[in-house]
């Protein structure tokens, strides 16, 4: 039995700017199987970024159907979407959206600032997402202290706190040198295939999405092929 952590149907997103209608997605139906790899590839401009933030609950679709493990989350209320993105999805970013002046550990800690747990099982818990990464060594560093590869590992971290089923990362290695960026997909890959867990990675550089075990292209908001 296929057990799919994401189906999409027929998915609309179209944004109002003053008078004109942008029609950001056009109809995308796709589904994805629970320890999948995906790359989303496509020029800017295609609906890469609007289909991430649409997978990660952080926006709805303006028809269609989104199942995130069988739940239809697109009609959830605020609240419970923002649990859901707190239970079951990490994020990574090519920015890494880290704060600057708070140490790899306190960086690592944040998800779980408004969960029941307390401090020392807190700082257990991130620092062995931190040694999942190889940054143990690095926990009580600075972030301005870290190199670029070294601040999206804390990201990665980060992302791990919580055990989530579906990692969602957008341009991961956009801001690093081709060394480092192997490192991170190298972490990535193990994450997927020791851990399981879901990965669904946007990026336009084709020797990234190469890691990936499926590749979709999107243009003009509909997926246009996939291999």
């Amino acid at each position: 039995m296929s057990n799919k952590i994401i189906e999409l149907h027929d998915l609309v997103k179209i944004y109002t700017i003053g008078e004109t209608e942008v029609q950001a997605l056009r109809g995308v139906s796709y589904s994805i199987e629970d320890g999948e790899f995906l790359a989303i590839m496509g020029a800017s401009g295609s609906g890469k970024s609007t289909l991430m933030n649409i997978l990660g609950c952080l926006d709805k679709p303006t028809s269609g159907e989104y199942l995130l493990d069988g739940v239809a989350v697109s009609t959830l209320d605020k609240n419970t979407l923002a649990g859901i993105r707190n239970q079951k999805i990490g994020f990574v970013f090519q920015s890494f959206n880290l704060l600057s002046r708070t140490t790899a550990l306190e960086n690592t800690e944040l998800p779980l600032l408004y969960s029941r747990i307390n401090g020392k099982d807190m700082a257990k818990l991130a620092l062995d997402a931190l040694a999942s990464v190889g940054l143990r060594d690095r926990a009580h560093h600075k972030t301005n202290q870290l190199s670029g590869g070294e601040q999206q590992r804390v990201a990665i971290a980060r992302a791990l706190l919580n055990n989530p089923q579906l990692i969602l990362a957008d341009e991961p290695t956009g801001n690093l040198d081709s060394k480092t960026s192997f490192e991170i997909m190298s972490i990535f890959k193990k994450l997927n295939e020791e851990k399981k867990i879901t990965m669904i990675m946007v990026t336009h550089e084709p020797d990234i999405a190469a890691w990936a075990r499926r590749r979709v292209y999107l243009k003009d908001g509909l997926i246009v092929r996939e291999d």
